[in-house]
């Protein structure tokens, strides 16, 4: 699998860098693009995230292991497995880091997020769409190693104003279904008690609202 092209972070040494980009959001990065994909940028600086995908090359050694103590849980020594994790060392050491875009220069993509090496190769690059890829989290395991997401990032594209609209929107709805309540007739809203004094009958289907 060919790479794209590599990072460029101040990060040289594996013990100190960040385990993931969430936990070291403002520090920067940057993506050289190799000459035969730059056309492929075309469009992505109108994106606030994207997803980077890498070939975790150090540490070089094979995983032997099917089931790893997380980082995060080295203090209770408690083993998952791999798939159940995000550690460096698996059958195929590829990284998925949330990266903050900065801008597209020529061949370079500036980011914030960095928690690669430098000189990481990079296999692919994809734009975080909210619509399809923010999801509120049912369940953890405990002594996850994911660090939180990003408050809904969203495209630059998206039209001012737009949930402001809705929110009035909903809010006329609730003052009109409860004006609409208080012009009901009194003998809808009178108890069955009242109506039997007054001769009315018990009780009296309302109108629709």
């Amino acid at each position: 699998m060919p790479a794209i092209g590599f990072v460029r972070t101040a990060r040289t040494e594996l013990e100190r860098t960040p385990v993931q980009a969430g936990a070291n959001r403002g520090e920067e990065g940057v993506l050289e693009i190799a000459g035969e994909y730059v056309e492929g940028l075309a469009g992505l600086a109108a994106f606030d995230y994207a997803w980077l995908l890498s070939w975790l090359d150090r540490p070089d050694r094979p995983t032997t292991s099917l089931t790893q103590v997380p980082y995060l849980l080295r203090r209770e020594q408690r083993r998952m497995g791999i798939f159940a994790m995000r550690g460096p060392r698996r059958v195929n050491p590829i990284g998925l880091s949330l990266v903050r875009i900065l801008g597209v220069e020529g061949r370079e993509v500036r980011f914030a997020g960095v928690d690669l090496l430098d000189g990481t190769p990079v296999l692919d690059l994809k734009p975080y769409v909210t619509a399809s890829t923010a999801r509120r989290a049912s369940r953890a395991a405990a002594g996850s190693t994911t660090s939180p997401s990003p408050r809904a990032p969203r495209r630059r594209t998206s039209r001012p104003g737009a949930d402001g609209e809705v929110l009035a929107a909903l809010r006329d709805r609730v003052t009109d279904h409860r004006w609409s309540r208080s012009r009901r007739e009194p003998s809808v809203v009178r108890g069955p008690e009242t109506r039997r004094r007054q001769g009315e009958p018990e009780w009296t289907p309302a109108p629709p609202p």
